[in-house]
């Protein structure tokens, strides 16, 4: 049984959240962009736009975030490492924003 980390509420809004992930998912290195969404448009909507790739939503359990990535071919490539560094990443991130949330990776295609 997975064991749920206590969750904080954050003071950033969830579209905040999104850029700064976005932002974060594109430097990680095997990544060639975010994805879309492989049913239904994976975004998450500000005043001032939308986020593709990333959706940002209270539960209740706290905060879950979902990422939809292109991920980089190579010859060695392995999906779950490119997941893993991913949420990684992104968790780093929202710790310097004083940010807990589940994380969860979709790799939509390999380009």
């Amino acid at each position: 049984m997975m064991e749920m980390e206590p969750q904080a509420r954050s003071t950033l809004d969830p579209f905040e959240i999104a850029r700064a992930v976005a932002d974060t998912v594109r430097a990680v290195p095997e990544i060639a962009d975010l994805g879309s969404g492989r049913y239904s448009e994976a975004a998450t909507y500000g005043p001032s736009g939308r986020v593709h790739g990333v959706v940002v939503r209270e539960e209740p359990t706290g905060l879950l975030i979902e990422i939809h990535v292109v991920a980089r071919y190579n010859a060695d490539v392995d999906l779950e490492r490119i997941a893993g560094r991913v949420r990684e990443r992104t968790k780093e991130a929202l710790a310097r924003h004083a940010v807990s949330a589940r994380v969860d990776v979709f790799i939509e295609d390999i380009v």
